[in-house]
């Protein structure tokens, strides 16, 4: 919206205008804050070694060989 159309608004409806932007930057402030935590919680994640059979909660598909014993 331009400067001439907005000099066209009555005085209510350029304060509807500035409602409904200030609850849209609300939202999107609080998605902000979503995603930056999301992030931080990636970014500690890329830290963790890689899962490995031997680290991993969820059991490997098949059992490993049996190894011979001494």
């Amino acid at each position: 919206m331009d400067r001439d159309a907005l000099q066209q608004l009555s005085k209510d409806e350029l304060i509807t205008l500035v409602l409904a932007q200030a609850g849209a930057l609300a939202r999107f402030a609080e998605q902000v804050a979503t995603l930056t935590e999301r992030i931080s919680v990636l970014e500690v994640k890329l830290g963790l070694p890689p899962k490995t059979p031997d680290n991993s909660s969820v059991p490997p598909i098949r059992p490993p060989p049996a190894t011979p014993s001494a």
